[in-house]
């Protein structure tokens, strides 16, 4: 079951070449599995996006392509981004748009608990497992 959701693991402190050809590698299978022009143009611009500038079209042109596949993605960057609307784009535009959208705070976790709450934990573990 891991294996569906998983494609690689990291060890702490993470190796930032290592983790960029991970994300290059899951990127390609991405593209492969679905080519962006064929997708759908039905709701393209939503509510979230909205916008017709250069930059706001390949922003939703790359997320539409995170869409296509059923791996988890993961959203990084400052705060006031647009992080949230990104995850919330990439639900509405993807096979799992009816069900619901679990995003987590990562900054908000203490860091101890964040692998523990993206990637489960077995009950007595830690303290109050």
């Amino acid at each position: 079951m891991i294996t569906r959701y998983c494609s690689d693991f990291h060890t702490l402190p993470v190796d930032s070449d290592r983790l960029d050809t991970v994300l290059g590698h899951l990127w390609g299978m991405a593209v492969i599995r679905e080519p962006c022009g064929s997708l759908p143009r039905d709701g393209y611009q939503s509510l979230v996006l909205e916008g017709n500038s250069l930059a706001i079209r390949q922003a939703r042109d790359l997320l539409r392509r995170f869409s296509v596949t059923a791996e988890p993605v993961l959203i990084v960057g400052e705060s006031g981004t647009g992080k949230d609307a990104a995850a919330q784009f990439i639900h509405q535009h993807s096979t799992r748009a009816s069900g619901p959208l679990v995003t987590v705070n990562c900054a908000a976790l203490p860091e101890s608990l964040t692998q523990s709450e993206l990637f489960g934990y077995e009950k007595g573990a830690f303290t109050h497992a």
